[in-house]
């Protein structure tokens, strides 16, 4: 079969090739011009986005931090108890000495030092 047969017999369908018979392409449109014909979907510039404004997630943010600090900070104080038991010697109103390790325990910070 040659070339103008197929020609006739494409043109006679209404098929069309985007390369022709040749292996040559038909002229393609670049990415601007298929966008100006309306080939391509525009982006929009928030699209997506629930509509809320940058400052109020930032705020809500800054509000949910604080919350889980504070939990934090109360969960830690309920780790660390006062120490109970044989030993313990009060050595100011804030102050607990164990006799046998010298260990302190300052009940204001609910922390365990020990001085060098």
């Amino acid at each position: 079969m040659s070339f103008a047969d197929l020609k006739r017999e494409l043109a006679k369908s209404g098929a069309r090739s985007c390369i022709d018979l040749r292996g040559q392409p038909d002229i393609v449109p670049t990415n601007i011009q298929a966008a100006q014909a309306g080939g391509f979907r525009k982006m929009k510039q928030n699209e997506g986005m629930s509509g809320k404004p940058l400052w109020k997630i930032q705020m809500e943010a800054q509000a949910l931090r604080e919350q889980a600090l504070e939990a934090a900070k109360a969960r830690e104080a309920e780790k660390i108890a006062p120490p109970g038991g044989e030993g313990w010697i009060e050595q100011n109103d804030d102050v607990l000495v164990h006799e046998a390790t010298k260990l302190h325990f300052q009940v204001s910070t609910r922390r365990y030092f020990r001085f060098n």
